[in-house]
């Protein structure tokens, strides 16, 4: 029922929209969801349209996963919890296909991306202690676009992760002068 996507701002950063899908597509017009003089990006609604888990600067300049109530329109809730760890940097939250699980990425330098797990529930806190489940070796994406390199499956029990095969990294050797070099 609803596309959201990023719209960058000279003054405000990124800005997370909402474009209603239903009915006739020249009546739709773009609501603004989030904009803010934080940088707010990868906007995600939950499968049941409940909650809009996005990413944000807000405060500083490490990134954080957080979570707000959605009413389907505009403006959100000013309430809103951060899903992701204050010691690292979260980004690409992705949900689980029935909404009571969350994913994202936490990065510090030097180490492996890690993708953790939120359950998502009813109540006054609804995201739980964030858990590890995996690490892996990533090229990174930049935080403000909505690229995402992992995609969960619908029961959340596997991912397809754009990562490297390896840490070995190929290797090409030039001869040169081969034929000179003959005995």
């Amino acid at each position: 029922r609803w596309i959201v996507y990023t719209e960058t701002d000279a003054k405000t950063g990124g800005d997370i929209w909402l474009l209603p899908s239903g009915g006739e597509a020249t009546a739709a017009k773009p609501i603004p969801l989030l904009r803010t003089a934080a940088n707010e990006s990868q906007g995600q609604l939950s499968p049941d349209g409940k909650w809009l888990a996005y990413t944000s600067n807000d405060g500083g300049t490490t990134q954080h996963v957080y979570l707000r109530a959605f009413n389907g329109g505009s403006p959100l809730s000013d309430t809103k919890w951060q899903v992701s760890l204050s010691s690292a940097n979260g980004r690409e939250p992705r949900w689980r296909a029935d909404g009571k699980e969350l994913f994202y990425l936490e990065s510090l330098p030097g180490r492996p991306v890690r993708i953790m797990s939120v359950a998502i529930a009813a109540g006054s806190n609804p995201a739980g202690t964030p858990k590890s489940l995996f690490e892996f070796r990533s090229l990174g994406t930049v935080s403000s676009a909505n690229v995402f390199t992992y995609s969960p499956s619908a029961d959340g029990q596997r991912f397809l992760v754009d990562a490297f095969a390896t840490d070995v990294q190929p290797s090409l050797e030039v001869l040169s002068n081969w034929a000179g070099s003959r005995p």
